[in-house]
């Protein structure tokens, strides 16, 4: 099914329903479709064809998100690009998908005309918002195109979207994601996340990454997206107790900025229904934190750009009548989709039992449909009929899935392979950390010695040797950090993912790192 369908699903039962609000700004269900043919319309009327990458740079802005639709509608590629992201990096991206068309916020002027001079590929620009001196704005752009729009359905396998990687272990690549990916992503979540009511999602974070994708189940349920700026933990505070946000989904780093805040508790977060964790494990002592403050709401899952839906976590799988069931629960990334099959596997290409160790592979409709240009990249994350994560983990007898770490995160110090998680989350439990990351670093004796670098909470202070200390106390010797330093922020990835390979560099320049 097209993935346009779940956004016209949403206008046919409620097309005089706010759609996209920002701010005074409103988009009716109705309103918005106009919009969304209009581009599709413009698009082909130039003669852009299906199959077209469009790039589309901008701020979190309903009317930019707005012409992602048209471009999906017309059964062109969007290919996002994240704001936060280098001009290197984002020029590497036009030039690595062949990008014709990129529309921009007017805030990126001086860098679409860098593009344009740069790249041959890239033959149509236009502003989300005004007219520049390179391009028309969308408005007069559209303004004489057909505000209706018919097209044969697409092939369920044909390419939506181009999600690139977050770039931590190096150069993005290009994660093909088709019409049968999104109906896999769309269906498994209205699953798992039955609403009595349309659902008001906040789209804190960007729309270019988790954000956005999270619209479609809204849109099919008719529910209203409101969107902000940007994924400060205030604005977001402030946004679900203002709007009566039912839905949302952060990154633990975004949330642990959150319960670092002194006044956090101060607003009204009854509305809420699910607050979804994801994009990284999240300390356990904060998912119990987040419980105190939110309310039981909270819910997790796990997956990738790659392959959408592995597991689910529910509120209920972790509270009951004011309870947290179980303390070991806190650290579950959850059990699997109803329309998932997930598994942990060894080297060889064996599937493993009850606590055994070993990568989590993934079977489904919502697995990515390779990587862009890579054939040997995507052979390598298919081998033996399963899609490889590269996460480390195992199941209970319950069937509760936890994720161990990455295995590119691995340290091998003294012949012991450490995973940094189960440091971290010693670390995080202290009052006054923040976030942390632990590394592996160059050490002549060990061949590498556990570094964990801190960042504290605004205000707060606390010694290396009490942080040593805390991890003395709940860790084996081998996996106590050797060296702690204090840093004011950690390095992070446009989306918020702690850049450990950042971290690593600064000890490992010209040298060879095994893991």
């Amino acid at each position: 099914m097209d993935v346009i369908h779940y956004f016209d699903h949403g206008v046919y039962l409620a097309p005089d329903r706010d759609c996209l609000v920002m701010d005074d700004k409103r988009w009716t269900y109705r309103e918005a479709q106009r919009l969304t043919m209009k581009v599709a319309s413009a698009l082909r009327r130039d003669g852009v064809q299906e199959g077209a990458k469009v790039a589309v740079l901008s701020p979190n802005d309903p009317a930019a998100f707005l012409c992602v639709l048209g471009a999906i509608r017309a059964h062109m590629v969007w290919v996002p690009l994240n704001p936060r992201s280098s001009t290197e990096t984002l020029i590497t991206i036009l030039e690595k998908f062949e990008c014709e068309v990129l529309i921009y916020n007017s805030l990126y002027d001086d860098f679409a005309r860098e593009a344009q001079q740069k790249l041959g590929c890239l033959t149509r620009l236009f502003c989300v918002d005004k007219d520049t001196s390179i391009t028309m704005s969308v408005e007069q752009w559209t303004h004489t195109a057909p505000d209706t729009f018919d097209i044969a359905p697409a092939d369920p396998d044909a390419v939506v979207s181009i999600a690139t990687t977050s770039g931590t272990t190096g150069a993005p690549k290009g994660v093909l994601q088709t019409h049968r990916f999104y109906e896999h992503l769309v269906s498994s979540i209205v699953a798992v996340m039955p609403a009595e009511t349309p659902p008001h999602y906040l789209a804190a974070g960007p729309m270019t990454h988790a954000a956005g994708t999270g619209t479609f189940h809204t849109f099919v349920r008719g529910g209203t997206v409101f969107v902000l700026p940007a994924a400060k933990p205030l604005l977001i505070a402030s946004a679900i107790t203002q709007y009566g946000i039912t839905d949302l989904v952060l990154p633990p780093t975004v949330i642990y900025g959150m319960l670092a805040e002194p006044t956090i508790r101060s607003f009204d977060y009854r509305s809420l229904r699910y607050f979804w964790y994801g994009t990284a494990p999240m300390s356990p002592d904060k998912v119990r934190e987040a419980i105190e403050i939110f309310g039981p709401c909270m819910v997790s899952a796990w997956g990738q750009s790659e392959a959408v839906c592995g597991t689910f976590l529910r509120s209920s799988d972790l509270v009951r009548n004011g309870q947290i069931l179980s303390e070991k629960r806190l650290a579950s990334c959850g059990r699997k989709f109803p329309f998932t099959d997930v598994a942990v596997m060894d080297p060889d290409g064996r599937l493993l039992g009850i606590n055994a160790h070993g990568e989590l592979v993934i079977r489904s409709s919502g697995l990515m449909k390779g990587y862009y240009e890579d054939p040997q990249a995507t052979e390598e994350v298919s081998r033996f009929g399963w899609h490889h994560t590269g996460d480390v983990g195992y199941f209970d007898e319950e069937g509760y899935f936890y994720i161990v770490d990455r295995m590119k995160d691995m340290i091998i110090s003294g012949g012991f392979n450490i995973f940094p998680g189960e440091i971290e989350n010693v670390l995080l439990s202290h009052a006054a950390v923040e976030d942390c990351a632990v590394i592996g670093v160059p050490d002549d004796k060990w061949g590498e010695r556990i570094h964990a670098v801190i960042q504290l909470k605004s205000g707060i202070k606390a010694s290396t040797e009490e942080l040593l200390d805390l991890c003395r106390d709940r860790l084996a010797g081998m996996k106590t950090p050797k060296s702690l330093e204090f840093r004011e922020e950690l390095p992070r990835s446009p989306v918020g993912k702690t850049l450990k390979r950042v971290l690593r560099d600064e000890y490992w320049a010209g040298r060879s790192r095994k893991v």
